[in-house]
């Protein structure tokens, strides 16, 4: 005979709905955690080649060493994008479309431009911290 006492309820759907909100939530935290590295990295003063332009002065950075911003116009183009894929997954996305991002943090093919990594280094100085907030309150 079957127990009264107890009355379970499937809650799965909500459950789902829940854990994809908090995941998108989550990731949208995390590439900003990456981002504001990403600026911070940027905003250091360059140890490279030094420029004369009409009155400013700018040292860029070094072949290896994150870019140094001479405007500040691409640093404050780092930004995030986050997508909600299928099922649970949840795609985020730290750079920019400016090419120059491109050609910054890998280089050019040409060799032009030695690679100046960026956003790259922003994600690992940050691992822990990205890590543990992708993780916060899924369900």
């Amino acid at each position: 005979m079957a127990n009264k006492d107890f009355d379970f309820k499937w809650h799965g759907k909500s459950i789902l709905v829940k854990m994809k909100i908090n995941a998108l939530a989550n990731m949208k935290r995390a590439t900003l955690i990456a981002v504001t590295e990403a600026k911070r990295l940027s905003s250091q003063k360059g140890t490279g080649k030094i420029y004369h332009r009409r009155r400013v002065v700018h040292q860029a950075s070094s072949p290896g060493s994150p870019f140094a911003s001479d405007t500040g116009s691409l640093r404050s183009r780092i930004t995030n994008k986050v997508e909600q894929g299928i099922g649970l997954t949840t795609k985020g996305y730290i750079g920019g479309k400016d090419k120059r991002f491109y050609w910054l943090e890998f280089g050019t093919s040409d060799g032009h431009i030695a690679p100046r990594p960026t956003l790259r280094p922003a994600i690992a100085n940050k691992k822990a911290e990205i890590v543990k907030e992708l993780g916060k309150d899924l369900i």
